[in-house]
């Protein structure tokens, strides 16, 4: 397995090619952006921008993949709206041009709410249906799109996760699977499991269950994640792709953060 960081762990104020070489230093192999309208990673990026990113990828980490940001919030796909799917459609589309142009092989994208103004069936109705229109243009351009879970009261199962990506019935739609996300209600081992081979790529952070809300969630090695038992579970389902770190750096110190995440993961990957 392979050590990553997300790009937002860093901050507003830090540039990605700043960040980059901060990761590089900290000892990772990679880094995992977040896709937005402006800036260096934008959806509508140039040639010449993405070029420059990649170029200096080869010198620090690799540009393993991107978070889908904004502009795939911006139009979710769980809802009946055909214009508002075709809306999300086009935008994963676009943002799978990007991770490829960078050299990357996945883009995270959550699909969307439930609310008092999206049920849950139609939450996965718009959602099946997206990702289906999604998929033949992920298998062209051999980038995964990873769905991922998170506190969206959606998906809230493996054996629902695992469902919905059967049922788009594609190699290249698969899950990004959050260790620490559920551990309130969820048990993460189990999942990675049921979910195996279908597992795309995996974000990591802890959280302490006592607290059991936003607050719980902490650095590596400090929360109630059973890492050991984690570690085994992805081992026996053949994952080896990377590992990235979503948490934030200490506002003073971000490099001894960076490096306490480093090692913690060194830890984890080296346990089970």
């Amino acid at each position: 397995m392979k050590k990553a960081v997300c790009g937002n762990c860093f901050g507003r104020d830090v540039p990605l090619l700043d960040a980059m070489s901060m990761a590089k230093a900290a000892g990772f192999d990679g880094i995992e952006p977040s896709l937005a309208f402006d800036g260096p990673v934008a959806i509508d990026a140039s040639e010449d921008d993405l070029k420059r990113l990649r170029d200096h990828a080869e010198q620090t980490v690799e540009i393993h993949g991107l978070m889908g940001g904004q502009p795939i919030r911006s139009a979710p796909l769980t809802t009946v709206d055909k214009d508002e799917i075709s809306k999300g459609v086009e935008n994963i589309g676009k943002a799978l041009r990007v991770v490829k142009a960078l050299g990357g092989t996945s883009l995270l994208v959550v699909p969307g709410t439930v609310s008092v103004d999206v049920r849950y069936d139609i939450a996965y109705e718009g959602t099946l249906e997206g990702l289906k229109q999604v998929a033949p243009i992920a298998e062209d351009l051999q980038i995964h799109v990873a769905v991922e879970n998170v506190w969206n009261k959606f998906l809230l199962s493996p054996v629902e996760m695992r469902n919905l990506l059967d049922e788009v019935n594609s190699p290249y739609v698969g899950c990004y699977f959050d260790v620490g996300n559920f551990l309130g209600w969820a048990i993460p081992q189990h999942w990675i499991e049921i979910l195996a081979q279908r597992i795309k790529k995996v974000h990591v952070k802890d959280f302490k269950v006592q607290v059991g809300n936003m607050n719980g969630f902490v650095t590596l090695l400090q929360g109630d994640v059973d890492w050991k038992a984690v570690r085994a579970s992805l081992r026996s389902v053949g994952y080896d792709s990377y590992l990235s770190a979503e948490i934030p750096l200490h506002g003073e110190f971000p490099e001894k953060s960076l490096l306490d995440i480093s090692t913690s993961l060194d830890t984890i990957i080296a346990s089970a």
